[in-house]
């Protein structure tokens, strides 16, 4: 019996008044493994990052200057959230999470 079946018939011997509570638990779940995809994605291209050794990598660039070169409007706000990130970052190198979950 496949992993989808098992998870089904555990469901149908759920009485209808609690399936409510499953469905909230259910997407709790689903949203808790894509946010783990999307962390290891981002871990994933950190670890690149420090492995390329481009000297260029390292130059600095205005926040304005970068996001005018991929075409991106941001507000102040926006620009704030991610200077803080960028100070939470700084503070931390070793920890991508700190940069990710200040944004």
């Amino acid at each position: 019996m496949s992993n989808r079946e098992l998870c089904i018939n555990i469901i149908n011997e759920i009485d209808e008044e609690r399936l409510s509570d499953v469905v909230i638990l259910l997407k709790n779940i689903r949203d808790a493994l894509d946010e783990s995809l999307d962390d290891a994605y981002c871990l994933k291209l950190y670890e690149e990052y420090l492995d390329d050794p481009d000297p260029s990598k390292t130059e600095d660039v205005l926040l304005e200057d970068f996001a005018e070169q991929l075409e991106i409007d941001l507000t102040v706000e926006e620009c704030s959230i991610i200077a803080r990130g960028i100070a939470a970052y700084k503070e931390n190198p070793d920890s991508y999470a700190i940069l990710s979950d200040t944004l």
